[in-house]
């Protein structure tokens, strides 16, 4: 699901997304250590680039760069790093209406209690949900639900 919101003018926009995850395609690790998160992002428009005047399409991906098992009070957990790629094409706000692409890279990092014993071989990472908001002409903000869990060395 994605909800556009354009908050100067109060109407919704339709908006294509690509790179969000299905329920189907998570569920066979829901039995692995999990966790559910929201990346909350704030996001300009390159001074070079033309004011929003509508979003075309968005394209979203992440993954985790690094990952780290330590021993805590708590039990074992693993500590990740990892940043969400986004590339947003919008319609400018000018009188040629020329689309225009906007990239942007954020960065997360997050922590996921393990079993005793468990050995990470990687952290899978999807995007469950984007929830957009244009605030104005040169700022969007956006809400990102993501889901993580580790997968062990003896699966893949």
């Amino acid at each position: 699901m994605i909800f556009i919101k354009n908050e100067f003018d109060f109407n919704d926009d339709l908006v294509e997304l690509q790179g969000l995850y299905e329920p189907e395609d998570i569920k066979k690790y829901c039995k692995l250590p999990k966790k559910e998160f929201v990346k909350e992002l704030k996001l300009k428009v390159p001074e070079e680039k033309p004011d929003i005047e509508q979003l075309a399409k968005i394209l979203i991906n992440a993954d985790v760069f690094k990952f780290k098992t330590i021993n805590t009070i708590e039990g074992l957990k693993v500590i990740f790093q990892g940043k969400i790629n986004k590339k947003i094409l919008y319609v400018a706000d000018n009188p040629e209406q020329s689309v225009h692409a906007a990239h942007f890279q954020t960065s997360f990092c997050q922590f996921l209690k393990l079993p005793d014993s468990f050995k990470v071989k990687k952290i899978k990472v999807f995007i469950e949900d984007v929830s957009t908001t244009i605030v104005n002409p040169r700022k969007i903000n956006e809400c990102v639900v993501i889901f993580v869990c580790a997968i062990p060395k003896c699966m893949d």
